[in-house]
């Protein structure tokens, strides 16, 4: 227990930098994920086993674990908050030596809004993806490669909303 300061300080900052960390490291996935999906010419049914195919699983495994960072970002942002409720109502507006951990505090329920905006455009990218693997699985299929190349682009502008939903550009960022 630090003396004479909130005791809970240090826990609450811990995870909330941790969460900051998950999120740039979401970023990273995130972006990694791109060169996968950009390609047009390797998304095309009639080379689908070495070439979409592939990039959607290797984009896919980006995805998930983006996904897993951020679902861990919103949980270390949660934590912080219930510890930060066990202040009470009394020592809500702390001394000038925890404005930083109020500022920060203060932050949370935006910084985490945007965290669940970005799962959503991740789901959404993945659910294309599927989409597309699928196709991919039907050569024979008249017009499979236009809708495979639909289903490409709507996945790379989920990932770029993930992206821009964390700040990091993209749309809404």
């Amino acid at each position: 227990m630090e003396k004479g300061g909130y005791p809970w300080r240090e826990q609450i900052m811990k995870l909330l930098e941790e969460a900051g960390e998950r999120s740039d490291s979401a970023g990273s996935l995130l972006a990694a994920a791109l060169p996968h999906l950009e390609s047009p010419s390797a998304w095309c049914t009639g080379d689908a086993k070495h070439g979409g195919v592939r990039l959607i699983t290797l984009a896919e495994g980006k995805l998930e674990d983006a996904s897993s960072e951020l679902a861990r970002c919103a949980s270390n942002m949660e934590a912080a908050e219930l510890l930060d409720r066990r202040r009470g109502p009394a020592t809500r507006h702390p001394p000038a030596s925890e404005a930083a951990l109020s500022a920060s505090l203060n932050e949370v329920p935006g910084a985490r809004a945007r965290v669940e905006d970005a799962l959503r455009a991740i789901d959404w990218c993945r659910g294309h993806l599927g989409a597309a693997k699928l196709l991919l699985g039907h050569p024979g299929v008249p017009g499979a490669d236009g809708c495979v190349e639909a289903e490409r682009v709507a996945a790379v502008r989920g990932v770029e909303a993930a992206l821009g939903a964390l700040g990091l550009g993209g749309e809404g960022g």
